[in-house]
């Protein structure tokens, strides 16, 4: 048995896999005459019913389909079976724990018996890593993440049953925080993910992951909400998100009415994670930074910022995927906005540089 999931382990030639509950997104970067280029990507939908809330329920054909998408992605070809895959948010743990300061030799017994009072679950029955991240006078700041082992192994399992070697595992902050803080950030920020069906709450203190949660309101509530009020397909519901977003149009004159009740969760979540950052933290958030597809719409950055106009200082804005990639090629085969749907995918591929 392992002792523990290889989050932090040397970097490898591999390409990105994200498995998020109902899409696949796949991105390989390679350099070539002094720039990085995109080699490969994909982001198609799952079959129905392989996947239920981050969990493998039919590994066996989702093994095939995983296959087929990387022998044929969308743009490019894809040159490597090494593969290193992200973690759910939804299944994982992460966290910044002090410990006092020690000999190496000994972190590792101290983090066990000091992460027993953080993980939500037994120690036996998850992996877990850390990384001492500073070191002061007389304790160490250590970045603890844990997973349970049976949604690593099933998805180990599934990704071996596609004939690929999995070389690095991370959780989907982690792979945020890369992408979406600049290097040698000092700023706090808030990192919005919205994906398909859970949103990803993650706080950042100079460039240092604090904590994570995530929330079940994303892209599918506006789309299941708006499918119900105009009594419409949730596929002409999605048609009309992304073509409007969360603004009034003459065509469209309620979706903001319509969505109002979804926002206004989503903006009470995000309060809940600001207050518990303040009630462990005297540093001030900045900015907040969305990402993910359902943030490409800039109409959301807008309403948030009026939301919170009782926080002035804090800054509203899109994520931008490629920032810490000085020497991209320029001849992008994503769009910007397309961009965004890949933010974690392309945290963990430019690890792997």
């Amino acid at each position: 048995m392992r002792k523990s999931a290889n989050f932090f382990i040397p970097k490898e030639p591999a390409f990105a896999m994200q498995l998020n509950g109902t899409s696949l997104k796949l991105i390989q970067l390679a350099e070539r005459g002094g720039q990085i280029h995109i080699q490969a990507y994909a982001h198609v939908a799952l079959p129905k019913d392989v996947m239920n809330d981050d969990a493998i329920i039919d590994a066996s054909n989702l093994a095939q389909f995983i296959e087929t998408s990387v022998q044929a992605p969308e743009f490019g070809k894809v040159t490597t079976r090494k593969v290193a895959i992200t973690l759910p948010e939804s299944k994982s743990f992460v966290r910044i724990i002090q410990i006092p300061l020690m000999a190496e030799s000994e972190v590792e017994n101290a983090i066990l018996f000091e992460a027993e009072s953080y993980v939500p679950m037994p120690m036996d029955q998850v992996y877990f890593d850390w990384r001492i991240l500073q070191t002061g006078t007389e304790n160490m700041s250590v970045l603890l993440v844990a997973s349970p082992k049976e949604t690593v192994d099933s998805y180990l399992s599934v990704l071996e049953s596609a004939n690929l070697e999995v070389v690095a595992i991370e959780v989907e902050s982690q792979s945020l925080c890369r992408t979406l803080i600049p290097e040698d950030s000092t700023e706090t920020a808030l990192l919005i993910d919205l994906d398909s069906f859970k949103t990803n709450l993650i706080m950042v203190e100079k460039g240092n992951l604090q904590f994570s949660s995530s929330i079940p309101i994303a892209g599918n509530t506006f789309t299941d909400t708006i499918a119900q009020a105009l009594g419409i397909t949730k596929s002409q519901a999605e048609a009309i998100k992304i073509k409007v977003g969360i603004n009034n149009t003459p065509e469209y004159p309620n979706i903001r009415t319509i969505l109002e009740p979804v926002l206004k969760n989503l903006t009470e979540e995000i309060r809940n994670v600001i207050r518990f950052h303040y009630d462990h933290s005297d540093q001030p958030i900045d900015k907040i930074v969305l990402s993910g597809g359902n943030a490409r719409d800039k109409s959301l950055a807008d309403y948030l910022t009026a939301e919170f106009k009782d926080m002035p200082q804090v800054k509203f804005e899109l994520g931008n995927p490629w920032q810490n990639i000085r020497n991209m090629a320029p001849d992008l085969p994503l769009a910007e906005a397309e961009s965004l749907h890949f933010a974690a995918t392309i945290g963990l591929a430019i690890r792997l540089l």
